[in-house]
């Protein structure tokens, strides 16, 4: 389900990409798979009080659980798929005083594959909390600090997500679209200190990027024009941005492939 596009950001932050320790299992019957995993993180981490870390999730001691339903066919890729993430941002407060408070991070998604002759198809939706360390905008923030003890809540940041693809089939010449969207929908809490996220000044990004593919034996020639828009703009207490002004930017990439 990854997005034919040739830029290196996998379609972050509308698309997750993450590399992860994990331990699956995928049972499939017929043309339903279901696939659990606990994962860890390593490479990519959640934001907290002490940066970027993988420490917030090993200090819950619970890890990462996801799950998916798939239905494969030959021609059809589909399913839907649950994510919980349970941090603990720290173990005790700036005051040393022990801490459990922590932050539940639900995530949801479905998507879609469907191959035709002319054209394959990809869509994919996403509600996600903390998902940062997938490449995606988000993250959490502080409800409530103790003044004598210095002992935080946290609530999540919640984000949607969709993006579509679209790529011919040609044996010579290729062609292919990307269009993703995410916009930013706050807290349900009221926030009053610091925020622990990618981009939360940010209202809504959206992206559109053609590409134009050439094949002739084993040389593969892509050239792909990447427009990218990003409206930064202020915070209320939940975190909801607004007076959100655009800002685009452009790309161009060219890519040539010898294969052997």
């Amino acid at each position: 389900m990854l997005p034919n596009i040739l830029s290196l950001n996998t379609g972050a932050p509308f698309h997750p990409f993450s590399r992860q320790p994990q331990i699956r299992i995928d049972v499939s019957k017929g043309k339903i798979n279901t696939m659990l995993a606990i994962t860890a993180q390593r490479d990519y981490m959640n934001s907290g009080p002490a940066g970027a870390s993988t420490a917030y999730l090993r200090n819950s001691a619970i890890p990462n659980l996801h799950a998916q339903v798939q239905f494969i066919t030959s021609n059809v890729f589909a399913g839907v798929g649950f994510d919980y993430k349970h941090i603990h941002p720290r173990l005790v407060s700036d005051s040393l005083y022990a801490t459990n408070a922590f932050v539940n991070c639900l995530s949801y998604t479905a998507f879609i594959m469907a191959k035709t002759k002319p054209l394959v198809i990809k869509m994919q939706w996403i509600y996600g909390q903390g998902l940062n360390d997938h490449l995606l905008m988000g993250g959490y923030g502080v409800t409530q600090t103790d003044p004598m003890t210095n002992l935080q809540e946290y609530t999540p940041l919640t984000y949607i997500a969709g993006w579509l693809n679209l790529q011919t089939t040609g044996k010579t010449w290729q062609g292919s679209l990307f269009a993703g969207y995410t916009k930013g929908m706050g807290s349900n809490k009221i926030i009053t200190g610091t925020v622990y996220a990618r981009d939360a000044d940010i209202a809504y990004v959206y992206r559109v990027a053609p590409m134009l593919s050439y094949m002739n034996g084993k040389l593969l020639l892509s050239t792909e024009f990447e427009i990218t828009t990003a409206a930064y703009g202020k915070t209320d207490s939940h975190y909801k941005v607004y007076e959100a002004a655009p800002v685009t930017n452009t790309r161009i990439s060219f890519s040539v492939g010898y294969f052997f």
